[in-house]
């Protein structure tokens, strides 16, 4: 049984790297922008190709972000040493005739199909980690994709 998508109201916040339509998914964690940034998404690890569980990730990621222009909060500066940005990642959903934003790597954790890490310097968005290791707390509880008894 699928959980309801975790819909929130994206408030104005320091940090926000703009918009952009998602062009490719390349995996659980990753997407490429129409304006050809990488993201990897902050706070989360997904399978690696080959890994168990990257295809299903993968198409989870693809069935929240493919096509959709998405916003993106930083969650540092700059690049990392691949290029990507990092950054917390929400997708418009219509709801009851207003526009509200999925927080994709929590519907992701809660899914099951990423495992949260946390940063080795402080976060600087300790509230979206502290909520991240809450919902993958969730699907560990329901046994849901990573955490799978199967």
């Amino acid at each position: 049984m699928r959980a309801a998508p975790i819909a929130v109201l994206l408030p104005l916040i320091a940090g926000c790297a703009g918009s952009d339509l998602v062009e490719e998914v390349r995996g659980g964690d990753v997407v490429v922008l129409g304006d050809g940034r990488v993201v990897r998404y902050a706070g989360v690890a997904a399978p690696a190709p080959g890994e168990p569980l990257f295809e299903e990730a993968r198409e989870a990621n693809r069935t929240l972000v493919l096509g959709r222009k998405v916003t993106l909060v930083l969650a540092r500066e700059g690049e990392n040493e691949a290029g990507e940005v990092l950054a917390f990642v929400y997708a418009p959903v219509e709801e009851a005739g207003k526009t509200r934003f999925l927080f994709v790597q929590g519907e992701l954790a809660l899914w099951g199909f990423v495992k949260v890490v946390r940063p080795p310097a402080a976060s600087a968005r300790p509230e979206l980690d502290d909520d991240l290791a809450r919902l993958s707390t969730v699907a560990q509880e329901l046994g849901r994709g990573l955490w799978s008894p199967d």
